[in-house]
């Protein structure tokens, strides 16, 4: 039947059609209502609906949107649909991009190039030359990346589409953020994602802002900006959220888990980026899912080496399965990085030497001298000293100074480290010098901080300690303003220790003290790090203290730190540690003790082959057993020094001569590398030139042909407008015709029509009159259809309200009804109670009485005193004394016991006399808190618990009792302190806590008291809120309280409670009140 909207139309024609032509415009009316009642879809419309769907599910779903994609690509090929087909492929290709299958990506996007191409699909082109940039990205196909993403750009503005050029901008930043390369890119980066911000915002893309706002947040350098990271990240969490991106939602909280690393929140970390892995297998996304795996191994502490080389491994996996050569060749080094850590170098070796020969294929400079850097270093640990030198002189001369000024910077820094390892100090400070000369004077990143730490400690090696000290204070000021505490704790511990070495020289008490405070704040620091584990803070807090004379205060710091060294297997600190601890043994008194420690370490270093601390260690033992007269072992000491001085002496010398020669042979092998390095430098600016030349031909050539396809389309469309002026011409002609032929029809009809004139205009007159009164009709038909829907409405609103105050009035003749049998039933039974407790009072007292004559010795009978020797010859007669006295003190017991269920019967029965008014459960809530405590206290007087509080400011004051809020809160609380009390007595680990929880939601108020107590089991959870049930042990409850809560809140309130309780862990009761006074409602 048609609708009362359509009738109006066909109505309106009508009228219409009085004033026109009868036939033409009944034609008219009779196609629209068709047309209105019912319409099919064409098969094009579902291809664009699959594929806006395909796009959708890209959100939160890959899998699911590739096959939605196919299935859209299926339907335009059978269909011919050519620009379809051309979209369906492009997002299949995007679906499928994270998930793996290079290869059938590559041929989505290859098949979407040539279709868009033949059909001038412009927005296809640039997703597909996108999604090949992102490939070739992952190929380490650099220049044929930046072609792509150029080609892209190009179409885009000749497209002059704004949300595809911001697309592509986007892109292109974040392959060059993921490619990290130097911080010469940051600026460019910062600027390209503030104006996709801009653009997407212009053109009202949500998701494209959440995107380039993390972009920005991202692309922030290195970790000098948390908060600023954070609150971008935040803005981009919301634009997310709004917009559904359950994709682009996994993403930001993989990056919130960096920042809250760098923080210093390490707890979160990990649960963080295990949730992320989760989301990452629900969308089907290996790229993430490898990502935030690795990054996972990344924060696993290094004493679980297994884990973190099975999760480098499910990494590699993922990345391998994407075709993501460049993070694979980063996982192939970590792997081995696991190998080293358990001292099979040559394991991981080849892991790094594949990572190299993965470098040098992909033609990154940056990233090859990163992994020339990376196999030096396994090298080093090998002892293959000539080989590491000229790894990383390779890599200094692949990292051009001013094209990449860190990856040259870095390598510096790698080579002078193994120089001051070597003992080749002067030659380590050049590099350092050179590391900071290319950093620049700014002094404001992480590696000027680390710059400076090694330039101390070179100085603190040659006892330069006026330089080491200024090197450390430097660094020290650096790491701090840039605040991550990881990077701190190296260059406060360094400084520390070198003004304790000045303090010897110098006999300075103010170093020693200034160094003890460093010590201190160290140790407070590293307990908000994962890497450090205070161990090293100790056993230096013990130093300084010695060297302040303090050495009782030291020795607890001492065992401390011996007892960490211990538990970790760390036998080069343990024997430091027992060098320290016999020492302090010594002054302390106990001499033989302190000898046979210090023997022990002198015996531990000699074996463990650390000459030069047991060189150290001998020359200052001898010193202190001479000063304190014990002379023989001062000479055994000595002796020892003696001996390792030495042969650490012949030991250098052929070093020194090694060392020469091998100095030598790497200087003839740097001149060879410098040859080969310029003569590969000429080949690669000469290929690159090349490829210039041939990208700025094939752009000119990609041009032409759109010039040349843009002329055919011109010369085509000249055609049809052609053909079309031509058809006009045509029908112009045959109109003329027909009107000709029609003035002819005219002229003969003129006499029938002056004739019908009369009997037209009555017959017009009526339909009019008769179609106005039917809309008349219409319009009070409608007017009372309206009315009648509104009375019902009243109606039913009345009988709703009618039926809530009838059982609100049956409800209130129960309770009445329930509390005048519950108080008779109290006084019936108060009174006979009072006389049972006040003669079981005076039986006690007169039994205690006759105790106390019989063990006298007399007993009163009237006037007379008898004897009672007979009685004390019964003893049985005192035991039955002291069991009456027993009996008589269980009656009062009970009797108390019975006086306070009738006082809570009373109280239950007790008729709602309370008035309504504002009130705010904030307030309520803490004064019920204090009188549970001070209640719970005054029985328990050693309880504590701890109470945490998250109370909103921002709830409303509703209209309630507050007489009968607060005694819901305050029986709720007093059970939650019994409960938590009850778990510590079985737990002595047990740590009590009570959170108190008010928000507001929509319609009321939620307040949620919980408690980490002994919970409640389940198969009585449902019967907590009946009258007289409890499961507190006899005499210690009266099952009245949550059974008086639950009337107070739901029939007094006309609110809502609730128990969720798991036992043994916590019991959560939550409390819904309306914001709007319940009776009015």
């Amino acid at each position: 039947m048609p609708s009362l909207h359509t009738c109006l139309i066909i109505v309106f024609g009508a009228l219409l059609m009085i004033a026109g032509d009868p036939r033409s415009m009944k034609y008219d009316v009779v196609t629209f209502a068709h047309t209105n009642w019912s319409f099919a879809p064409s098969d094009t419309n579902d291809v664009n609906r699959l594929l806006a769907e395909a796009d959708d599910a890209r959100k939160s779903d890959l899998r699911k949107s590739y096959r939605i994609a196919v299935e859209a690509l299926r339907l335009a090929e059978a269909q011919s649909f050519k620009r379809g087909e051309a979209r369906a492929q492009a997002s299949a290709g995007w679906a499928l991009l994270l998930q793996g299958e290079p290869e059938t990506v590559t041929k989505h996007f290859e098949s979407a190039m040539e279709l868009s191409e033949t059909y001038a699909e412009g927005k296809t082109r640039v997703s597909a030359l996108l999604g090949l940039a992102e490939l070739a990205f992952r190929d380490g196909k650099y220049r044929r990346m930046n072609i792509l993403f150029e080609q892209a750009m190009h179409i885009a503005r000749d497209m002059n589409d704004e949300v595809s050029i911001a697309t592509a901008l986007m892109n292109r930043a974040i392959v060059r953020m993921k490619r990290g390369v130097t911080y010469s890119g940051v600026d460019q980066n910062q600027a390209d994602f503030e104006q996709c911000y801009h653009l997407f915002s212009k053109n009202g893309h949500t998701r494209g802002m959440a995107r380039a706002l993390w972009g920005k947040a991202n692309s922030i350098p290195g970790k000098n900006y948390i908060e600023r990271r954070d609150s971008l990240l935040k803005r981009s969490e919301q634009l997310a959220t709004i917009s559904g991106d359950r994709w682009q939602l996994a993403y930001i909280h993989l990056h919130r888990a960096y920042v809250e690393r760098a923080k210093g929140n390490i707890k979160m970390v990990i649960p963080l980026l295990t949730e992320v892995v989760k989301e990452a297998k629900t969308l089907g996304d290996s790229y993430l899912e490898g990502v935030a795996v690795s990054s996972i191994a990344h924060n696993e502490p290094y004493k679980h080496i297994d884990r973190k080389q099975t999760l480098y491994e499910q990494s590699l996996e993922a990345s391998q399965r994407i075709g993501d050569r460049l993070r694979s060749a980063n996982l192939n080094y970590f792997i081995g990085t696991t190998y080293g850590l358990r001292q099979e170098y040559e394991t991981a070796s080849l892991y790094i030497r594949r990572t190299v020969d993965l470098a040098r294929e992909f033609g990154d400079s940056t990233f090859t001298s990163y992994q020339l850097r990376r196999f030096a270093l396994n090298c080093e640990k090998r002892e293959k000293w000539d080989s590491a030198r000229i790894l990383y002189n390779e890599a200094k001369l692949v990292a051009n100074p001013i094209r990449h000024p860190i990856a040259h910077v870095t390598a510096c820094f790698t080579l002078g480290q193994m120089e001051y390892k070597l003992g080749n100090y002067p030659a380590a400070l050049v590099q350092f010098s050179e590391a900071i000369e290319k950093l620049g004077p700014s002094n404001n990143t992480h590696h000027h901080g680390a710059a400076y730490l090694v330039i101390g400690d070179v100085y603190t090696v040659m006892d330069n300690w006026e330089k080491a000290i200024a090197s450390y204070k430097i660094a020290l000021a650096i790491e701090r303003k840039i605040g991550i505490l990881d990077n701190v704790i190296p260059p406060m511990n360094n400084l520390g220790l070198a003004l304790l070495k000045r303090a010897r020289a110098t006999a300075s008490i103010s170093d020693r003290k200034e160094a003890l405070a460093i010590f201190q704040e160290l140790f407070d620091l590293s307990k908000k790090t994962n890497t450090y584990d205070g161990s090293l803070a100790l056993m230096n807090i013990g130093y300084a203290l010695m060297e302040l004379d303090r050495t009782e205060e030291a020795m607890p710091y001492l065992r401390r730190a011996m007892a960490s060294y211990q538990e970790q297997k760390d036998e080069r600190r343990i024997t430091e540690l027992l060098g320290s601890v016999g020492r302090a043994l010594y002054e302390l008194g106990d001499r033989e003790k302190g000898r046979d420690t210090l023997e022990l370490a002198r015996r531990r270093g000699l074996e463990s082959g650390a000459v030069q601390f047991t060189l150290e260690f001998c020359k200052s033992k001898s010193r202190m057993f001479a000063n304190g007269g014990d002379y023989a072992d001062a000479l055994r000491f000595h002796r020892t020094y003696t001996m390792l001085n030495d042969s650490l002496f012949n030991e250098k010398n052929l070093r020194t001569i090694g060392e020469l020669n091998a100095r030598y042979e790497a200087g003839q092998r740097e001149k060879q590398i410098a040859l080969l390095q310029k003569d590969r430098e000429l080949k690669g600016l000469t290929l690159a030139q090349q490829e210039e030349q041939l990208r700025v031909r094939t752009l000119e050539a990609e041009r032409r042909r759109q010039q040349i396809g843009l002329l055919e389309k011109d010369r085509e469309i000249q055609s049809l407008e052609l053909a079309r002026h031509e058809a006009d011409i045509a029908r112009q002609r045959a109109v003329t015709e027909q009107r000709e032929h029609e003035v002819r029809l005219l002229t003969k009809d003129k006499q029938l029509q002056v004739s019908l004139l009369d009997r037209e205009t009555f017959r017009r007159n009526a339909i009019l009159g008769g179609l106005i009164a039917l809309l008349v009709v219409t319009g009070l038909i409608v007017y009372r259809l309206r009315a009648r829907k509104k009375a019902n409405a009243r109606l039913a609103n009345t009988l709703a309200e009618l039926r809530r105050t009838q059982d609100q009035l049956v409800h209130s003749e129960k309770m009445a009804t329930m509390g005048e049998l519950t108080a008779g039933i109290a006084h019936e039974i108060k009174n006979p109670l009072n006389f049972v407790t006040n003669f079981s009072t005076i039986s006690g007292e007169m039994v205690e009485e006759l105790e106390a004559q019989l063990r006298s010795g007399t007993v009163s009978r009237g006037d007379e005193v008898a004897s009672t020797r007979d009685s004390r010859d019964h003893p049985e007669v005192l035991t039955i004394l002291d069991d009456l006295k027993a009996n008589m003190a269980k009656i009062q017991e009970h009797g108390r016991r019975a006086d306070g269920i009738v006082a809570s019967m009373l109280l239950h029965a007790r008729s709602q006399k309370g008035v309504r008014q504002e009130s705010d459960l904030n307030v309520l809530l803490e004064e019920a808190l204090q009188l549970a405590w001070h209640g719970m206290r005054a029985q328990v007087p050693d309880f504590t618990t701890d109470v945490v509080k998250r109370l909103s400011t921002d709830i409303p004051r509703i209209s309630a009792i507050p007489q009968e809020i607060s005694r819901v809160f305050l029986n709720v609380l007093s059970n939650a302190f019994q409960a938590v009390r009850k778990r510590s007595l079985s737990d002595p680990e047990h740590v009590p806590e009570v959170r108190l929880t008010t928000t507001k939601y929509s319609g009321g108020i939620d307040v949620r008291i919980w408690d980490n107590g002994s919970g409640i089991p389940e198969e009585i959870r449902g019967k907590i809120f009946q009258p007289f049930f409890t499961t507190k042990p006899t005499g210690e409850g009266t099952g009245l309280g949550l059974s008086l809560s639950y009337d107070i809140i739901t029939k007094g309130h006309q609110g809502e409670i609730t128990i969720d309780s798991e036992a043994g862990r916590y019991t959560e009761c939550r409390i819904l009140l309306p914001i709007g006074d319940p009776q009015h409602e």
